[in-house]
């Protein structure tokens, strides 16, 4: 059985997103840099400020069956609601030392 192909993902996370109220360059940015470096980007998705849904959202992501990574933007220094979810996402409880 060969290597099946590296594929990264971009979850891109924001509700003024959504809203329409900035244009998601960073996705269209790394969905460039991906292609130049030989990996395949087969989805972007982008998910409102809230935890639930940032959670679903990655594990969607995850749970595809090829290889992938996953890039998650994490807004203003001052927000820490994406760091929160990574770990939910994967049965972590945040702050966990597992």
């Amino acid at each position: 059985m060969g290597v099946l192909p590296m594929r990264c993902d971009v979850v891109a996370v924001g509700t003024e997103l959504l809203l329409g109220q900035i244009v998601d360059t960073n996705s269209s940015w790394l969905g460039e840099q991906l292609a130049a470096a030989g990996l395949d980007s087969c989805l972007q998705v982008k998910v409102g400020d809230n935890q639930a849904r940032i959670v679903a959202a990655l594990r969607s992501v995850c749970a595809m069956p090829m290889p992938s990574s996953c890039a998650v933007g994490s807004g203003p220094p001052t927000t820490t609601l994406p760091a929160r979810p990574l770990p939910r996402s994967w049965g972590w409880n945040y702050g966990s030392t597992r």
